[in-house]
């Protein structure tokens, strides 16, 4: 597993939804769509995250049915 990961999320989803898979978690920029289909999607925010408190192949098991969560 990378040290870093660069993450996205949509409007409801922050910080404390990466918390629990990375030790440092810090979000970096908020993009907004205003062409989204849907208003959940007008903000996705990008996040950093460092130091996972997991190994890559737990991550995938972790993800498997949450990627389009």
């Amino acid at each position: 597993m990378p040290e870093t990961v660069i993450a996205f999320c949509y409007n409801d989803a922050g910080d404390d939804f990466f918390n629990p898979f990375f030790e440092e978690v810090t979000p970096v920029r908020k993009i907004y769509n205003d062409y989204a289909s849907s208003e959940g999607w007008v903000v996705q925010t990008i996040f950093i995250c460092h130091k996972p408190n997991q190994s890559f192949d737990k991550m995938k098991e972790l993800f498997k049915k949450r990627i389009f969560e």
